[in-house]
């Protein structure tokens, strides 16, 4: 598992970095989480692990993204099909 350690300008996530870490380290199918800053971070990351299996974001099917020529299997996860999005929690907390 690869984890983004940074977020554009003026896009500071809802969820803070060491949250993320702690919710991906108690998932028992995650054998160990690197960390990346930049895209070429990952893609040098990718290089090194040669993951068999990738899972990124819906958004990118059909797109190019880094290191997509680099796994035998690309799974694109619908991140939007459950409330524990960005964009979700987003709303949750306008309601409050």
């Amino acid at each position: 598992m690869s984890l983004h350690t940074s977020y554009k300008t003026g896009k500071k996530p809802i969820i803070e970095l060491n949250e993320r870490l702690l919710m991906l380290q108690s998932i028992k199918y995650i054998d160990y989480i690197v960390m990346h800053t930049t895209e070429n971070d990952l893609l040098d990351t990718i290089k090194i692990l040669r993951p068999e299996i990738r899972i990124v974001g819906i958004h990118y099917k059909n797109k190019s993204f880094t290191g997509d020529y680099l796994s035998d299997k690309i799974i694109y996860h619908d991140y939007t099909k459950h409330p524990y999005n960005t964009n979700s929690l987003i709303n949750i907390i306008k309601n409050i």
